[in-house]
């Protein structure tokens, strides 16, 4: 796992499995084990704010999210999911 942590911006927590947002939507509680979709800064292999998602979050403390590939700052969470999820911007 990379020792560099990344920030996500206009997160929002998906199934496992899933290629895009519609109705694939998580509950923050179902954050270990799922994919998070996001735009990725601090990392020169991505553009900034490139939509990625990641691996499978392997851990979650403190507002960053672990995963195989790398460590990931949670910053400000996708307005449509904290809408459905407000609790979401309980994790940051």
């Amino acid at each position: 796992m990379s020792e560099e942590i990344m920030k996500l911006e206009n997160w929002s927590i998906i199934k496992k499995g899933a290629t895009h947002i519609a109705n694939n939507y998580l509950n923050p509680d179902s954050i270990i084990g799922s994919k998070i979709k996001g735009q990725v800064y601090g990392n020169d292999k991505f553009d900034k704010g490139e939509s990625i998602f990641t691996g499978k979050v392997k851990d979650f403390k403190n507002g960053t999210v672990f995963t195989d590939y790398g460590k990931y700052k949670l910053g400000k969470v996708n307005g449509t999911y904290a809408s459905r999820y407000p609790e979401a911007k309980k994790m940051l």
